[in-house]
């Protein structure tokens, strides 16, 4: 029963949210009222003489996915497009400056694909590779990478996932605070030094890292 008053109460700060009257972030707001859901739940069942069974976890699992999310949400990571900032929550996010692309993506909610397909990485050196910053609150993210160029990927999953799908090869790494793990291209793998770095930090959801098509 708290799972799901959750889950509705996540459904309508995203309807407050999309008409601009909810004054706090939708995540933490979402994440905050469902810790205190379910201690309130564990309160009840101990007055009852039950124990809290799974609604002691669903408090834990929302304290550790909201813990990292709180941690970049004072100063939330913004790219440009078209000369204007934007949000990524969804929709394609299709960009070909690298200065764009070393200002970073910050999703807390959403469906969005980042492709840098067509990033210019003509001026990225080995010593100065174009380093593009991913972070997602929560959702799904896709980033496209190009192909042909060397790639490495530092990914740190906080609670969620997150899959490498690049040269025919297919990694996934999920679980909650999971160590950081490095996904390098075949062109890396075969000694060229990385032209693009994702560093992917995953709060809650799933990153897909592909290759363009």
């Amino acid at each position: 029963m708290v799972l799901g008053l959750s889950l509705l109460l996540g459904a309508l700060l995203l309807v407050v949210d999309r008409t601009g009257d909810l004054p706090w972030p939708v995540f933490l707001t979402w994440a905050g009222a469902s810790v205190v859901l379910a201690g309130l739940a564990i309160v009840v069942s101990g007055l009852r003489g039950r124990t809290s069974g799974g609604l002691g976890w669903l408090a834990v699992l929302a304290l550790v996915v909201a813990v990292p999310a709180a941690s970049w949400h004072d100063e939330p990571p913004g790219f440009v497009v078209d000369d204007s900032t934007r949000t990524v929550s969804d929709g394609t996010y299709r960009v070909t400056d690298p200065d764009v692309a070393s200002e970073g993506f910050g999703v807390r909610w959403g469906d969005p694909t980042i492709d840098l397909s067509a990033l210019d990485l003509s001026d990225a050196t080995a010593a100065d590779p174009v380093e593009v910053p991913v972070q997602l609150g929560a959702g799904d993210v896709t980033v496209v990478v190009p192909d042909g160029v060397p790639v490495r990927a530092e990914v740190q999953v906080w609670a969620g996932s997150a899959r490498w799908e690049v040269d025919g090869e297919r990694r996934e790494i999920s679980g909650v605070s999971s160590r950081p793990v490095t996904f390098t291209n075949d062109e890396a793998d075969a000694g060229e030094d990385p032209q693009l770095v994702l560093l992917v930090d995953v709060g809650a959801g799933q990153a897909i890292i592909e290759e363009d098509r």
